[in-house]
């Protein structure tokens, strides 16, 4: 009673202080530290198993995640193609083909997929930008081509050494005449501290010049994190120079590092991707980054069409 009483006071000269005396004292179960963890040597031995299992337990989950919104993308891709929607060749001008490349911020990992879904901004983006009342009159289609834990340099045009992305994604069918590309990457660059953060905006315009010179309109978004390091922000500050400073015609995206969100609710897997929730605003954002592009398309297609009718009638008129 007495040392529980007593108030505790380290005392340096000592090589058991008076605080350790009360510990011994209270006994096992009253001995927590001042986050309400117990502190005993034993209890610290038993956090390195548990731990362990957790740290598992989330690996295999996430896998497992990223496993599904995988199948699924792949069922209503096939399931797309053969409701004629889309086609394997050159697309009419009817259809607007959209393509989003990057790392899991890309791919959706994080989002909630259910049985023939798409997962992330490609699966919103159509939503949001038909609800719009400006929408696009044309049918359009969102292929998604984010691979989780791609770095930018595995997507640069250049590169040799598999795995070359770049290639195989715009050499395919269901890529080449895409109309417009979203690009989010560099979430997984931050992760090495030993790089350097310009060399994820080099990558970016490499891929980038390669991308125009195809004739596609390029729009970048900056890299997402709830938990912004120095080094990602200055990534993300060169980034936005970019965009607004080049010369390619590149346009930005979605300011991932504004306040809007650092909101809680956005977020899942530890803070590491988006959820569901998260997926809704940046497909919201994206929204209103391309609305305009998407109607230039559209007036230089009724353009191309009606001056064709008139060509067409034309030429009857005179065979006539």
């Amino acid at each position: 009673t007495h040392y529980e009483t007593q108030k505790a006071v380290p005392c340096a000269p000592r090589r058991f202080s008076r605080t350790r005396v009360v510990e011994r004292k209270l006994g096992e179960k009253d001995r927590t530290d001042k986050f309400g963890f117990l502190s005993s040597r034993r209890d610290r031995k038993m956090l390195g198993p548990i731990s362990l299992f957790f740290y598992v337990f989330f690996a295999i989950w996430t896998q497992l995640r990223l496993t599904w919104t995988r199948f699924n993308r792949s069922l209503e891709e096939w399931l797309s193609y053969s409701e004629k929607r889309m086609k394997p060749g050159p697309q009419n001008h009817k259809t607007h083909k959209l393509v989003i490349i990057g790392d899991g911020f890309a791919e959706g990992l994080g989002d909630w997929v259910t049985l023939f879904e798409n997962a992330g901004v490609a699966k919103y983006l159509p939503h949001y930008l038909y609800a719009d009342k400006g929408r696009p009159r044309l049918q359009l289609v969102v292929l998604n081509r984010g691979v989780t834990g791609s770095k930018s340099e595995f997507w640069r045009p250049d590169r040799v050494d598999e795995p070359t992305y770049f290639r195989n994604v715009f050499e395919s069918k269901r890529c080449q005449d895409v109309d417009a590309v979203l690009i989010t990457v560099g979430s997984a660059d931050s992760v090495e501290t030993n790089e350097d953060v310009r060399d994820t905006v080099e990558n970016i315009k490499k891929i980038c010049a390669e991308l125009r010179k195809r004739g596609k309109l390029v729009y970048v978004s900056t890299i997402p994190s709830v938990k912004t390091s120095e080094r990602r922000k200055q990534r993300n500050q060169l980034i936005k120079e970019f965009a607004f400073g080049n010369k390619l015609g590149v346009k930005l995206g979605p300011d991932m590092t504004s306040k809007a969100y650092e909101n809680p609710d956005f977020w899942t897997l530890g803070g590491s991707y988006f959820c569901s929730t998260g997926y809704k605003k940046c497909a919201e954002d994206w929204k209103d980054c391309i609305m305009d592009d998407l109607k230039k398309i559209e007036w230089e297609y009724f353009k191309a069409y009606f001056n064709l009718n008139l060509d067409q009638e034309s030429n009857q008129a005179k065979e006539d």
